[in-house]
């Protein structure tokens, strides 16, 4: 439940969440006494109900310190969170705990320096198309801080894991998917804001060659001409994962049906079209939807998912098809994607 102090209170309480978990990581735990001395740095009276809070967050930074692991670090944050502690100092304690290991404790305290706004060279880290079973590497450049690196998907490798004032090289390593999309983000973290920059990857195989020309027939021999190209069918899909946040993708001839859902590599469920770094609540089901083109029209098919799939405001009845139409928009859970007819680059 969240903390029942005035608001004025725990706003001024919330730098020595950053204090407890530096002292946390040297295994210097701190007790009733010196709780109260990091208090009266922030000029309050450390009445029972100031130090009732700072036990529960000792406590929770403790917990993820002695089990430092994904799904502790994920509980923990979400615990901070139902305190009502800003995403991003909630974030930073959590990283500071389990980033490093514990110190002696006669190793000095760090001095930490005065925080500057999070500043990098790129918005976005678009690896573009790569083939199956490839590696993606793509280079961001970070001033300011200091503060911590973070990747919302275990696909995404990155060194250093932290940044500071003076400009920061993070090298970041896309992990080789055999097919499908990676929609994740690198998240710089400081105590005071949390900056988000989205990695999109997709892993596809190369257009087919040109099959060289037939021989010449033999004489008395007719051959069909080739039937022209299908022209006017080309889709893409815009995702909207949150505001500012959008990506195209064009659905390939050999997608079909294009699935949309949650990955599942154990079930063998692989979709074309993966949410499952951008559905934290799990509002999405792994096989949602998917989108068919059949003969001179596309139509999407509900499969049964558990929270429906809704076009332009209505839920389409699992096992009936759908007729899209560009400029339609889809809603999977809080996700919303924009149907379009023709061809386009991918974009931001």
């Amino acid at each position: 439940m969240p903390s029942q102090l005035p608001d004025s209170t725990f706003q001024a309480l919330l730098p020595l969440l950053g204090s407890i978990a530096r002292l946390v990581v040297r295994n210097l735990i701190p007790e009733d006494r010196q709780l109260r001395t990091l208090v009266d740095g922030v000029e309050l009276a450390p009445d029972d109900n100031i130090l009732a809070e700072l036990r529960r967050w000792t406590a929770l930074l403790v917990t993820v310190q002695q089990h430092p692991t994904e799904s502790q670090a994920a509980a923990t944050l979400e615990a901070l969170l139902l305190r009502e502690i800003p995403e991003s100092s909630a974030l930073l304690a959590v990283r500071t705990v389990m980033s490093r290991p514990p110190s002696p404790a006669a190793d000095p305290l760090p001095i930490t320096p005065t925080l500057q706004p999070v500043r990098v060279n790129r918005t976005q880290m678009d690896l573009g198309r790569l083939l199956p079973g490839a590696r993606g590497t793509a280079e961001l450049e970070v001033q300011g801080g200091p503060g911590q690196v973070i990747a919302t998907s275990e696909q995404i490798r990155f060194s250093p894991d932290h940044f500071g004032p003076d400009p920061t090289r993070i090298q970041v390593e896309v992990l080789p998917l055999s097919a499908g999309v990676l929609w994740a983000s690198i998240q710089l973290v400081t105590t005071s804001e949390t900056l988000e920059v989205p990695v999109l990857a997709q892993w596809a195989d190369p257009a087919p060659s040109v099959a060289p020309n037939p021989p010449p027939p033999s004489p008395g021999i007719e051959f069909p001409a080739p039937a022209p190209a299908a022209s006017g069918l080309e889709a893409r899909i815009r995702v909207l994962i949150r505001p500012g946040i959008a990506w195209e993708h064009a659905i390939a001839p050999h997608e079909n049906p294009f699935l949309i859902g949650r990955r599942n590599e154990a079930q063998g469920i692989l979709p074309h079209l993966d949410l499952s770094f951008h559905d934290p609540e799990m509002l999405i089901s792994q096989r949602h939807a998917q989108i068919i083109r059949d003969g001179t029209k596309y139509v999407i098919e509900d499969l049964g998912s558990r929270n429906g799939t809704m076009l332009k405001n209505w839920r389409i009845p699992v096992g009936q098809l759908a007729g899209l139409q560009h400029g339609d928009v889809i809603r999977m859970g809080k996700i919303q994607i924009e149907f379009l007819l023709g061809s386009g680059g991918s974009r931001a």
